[in-house]
């Protein structure tokens, strides 16, 4: 279904645009055409020792992956003050079709990476391993390449998020020194002289009194606050795949993922209907009546190059006409981004999403909680496998691509 934004609404009409409520149609067009877009790309290098030189009819998911890091990465950077055609050229260096470690997220290294998850190029990318993926290629981007300052987070099954988890995963360089520094249990020192031998008869350890004091979850409970306390030195990203359904997505699921689209730090989804993968950015809301805002990376363009980047047809990565789905329609396999700017914004959005409408249902589309616990692992199977598009390209059913 198709919407024309530019069509004059009713003064009821809401819209929202990665993490941002926009009152006109005119300005969330134009926050619209400012976000990046990926689509199929054909005539790249090849991707040895394979031989593909396209991804068409099967890389649609990566490429919604792409948009959501894309869009991310410009919200990053935009916090410099740089102007906003330098930060998309510099973010769209990270995203072409090439095969050097500079071109960190291009569809050549997503491939390479998901050749680890046992995906080979060709097949199908669900959104949980696509998210892995990103986990992945990022940590590389920062610590090796000298990248932006992010940390990217992927939940696990279960919607479940840890704060935790997350703490330490921010924090732990500053806080296992300072941590061990005060909770060392020290041991007297021995009288016996050089005749002592520590193999043989080891010193008794004599804890410090404050350490006698502390027990277990005690100092575990100093520990998460003093990790509270910290500052971060890197933003968050969070993917959370979900499974919202068996083979079609369940209704009363709706309201909170509307809810979730809507907070300030979202990224949007990518999911999509059936056979056909889609980043879903945003959502635009007539008289009540919702839809999510797609972009649809089915269109075939020529490889987007390194040489490209300073002089690209802002047709090649602007979406000029989004496509507007029905929340229902949606895949019940999709994963949700957010985007949080340091430790204050996502504890802000830890206190938002506990406020996700339950609609009187037990199971909430994410649980929230403080410390660990017996989280499940990761089952990316369990998240991805019954997407209902083939393993091997929506288009051996004649799906629809254009081709420029």
């Amino acid at each position: 279904m198709l919407i024309d934004v530019g069509s004059s609404g009713p003064r009821s009409a809401s819209f929202f645009f990665l993490g941002v409520s926009y009152r006109s149609e005119l300005n969330f067009g134009l926050a619209i055409k400012q976000a990046l877009w990926m689509t199929y790309r054909c005539g790249f290098p090849r991707m040895r020792p394979y031989l593909h030189t396209d991804d068409t009819g099967w890389g649609c998911m990566l490429r919604s992956a792409q948009m959501l890091m894309a869009n991310a990465l410009l919200r990053h950077l935009a916090l410099d003050a740089m102007p906003w055609h330098q930060i998309q050229q510099r973010v769209l260096q990270w995203f072409v079709d090439s095969t050097g470690v500079e071109a960190v997220y291009s569809i050549h290294n997503l491939t390479r990476c998901g050749q680890l998850y046992d995906i080979l190029p060709g097949e199908w990318y669900g959104p949980g391993i696509a998210a892995c993926i990103l986990r992945d290629l990022c940590e590389c981007h920062r610590h090796k390449l000298g990248g932006p300052a992010i940390k990217l987070v992927v939940t696990p099954a279960g919607k479940l998020l840890c704060i935790e988890t997350i703490l330490d995963k921010m924090t732990r360089y500053t806080l296992d020194h300072d941590h061990a520094a005060k909770t060392q249990p020290f041991t007297k020192p021995s009288n016996n002289g050089l005749n002592h031998d520590p193999l043989v008869k080891p010193q008794p350890r004599i804890l410090s009194p404050a350490h006698e004091q502390c027990s277990p979850a005690s100092v575990r409970r100093l520990a998460y606050d003093k990790r509270l306390e910290l500052p971060w030195e890197a933003a968050l990203v969070i993917f959370m795949p979900l499974r919202l359904g068996l083979e079609e997505l369940e209704t009363e699921y709706i309201p909170e993922l509307l809810y979730a689209i809507r907070l300030r730090q979202s990224l949007g989804l990518i999911g999509g209907q059936p056979r056909r993968a889609l980043f879903f950015p945003g959502m635009y809301q007539l008289n009540c009546t919702p839809h999510l805002v797609g972009f649809d990376p089915h269109t075939v363009q020529p490889a987007l190059l390194t040489e490209d980047c300073s002089d690209l047809p802002v047709d090649s990565i602007c979406c000029n006409a989004p496509t507007y789905v029905n929340p229902d329609g949606l895949d019940p396999s999709l994963a949700l981004g957010f985007y949080c700017c340091g430790r204050d914004d996502f504890l802000s959005f830890c206190n938002e999403m506990r406020r996700l409408p339950r609609n009187g249902r037990k199971q909430m589309l994410l649980n929230i909680t403080e410390a660990h616990g017996d989280a499940p692992e990761t089952d990316l199977g369990t998240i991805d496998r019954p997407f209902s598009y083939p393993c091997h390209g929506e288009g051996t059913r004649g799906d629809e691509w254009e081709v420029i």
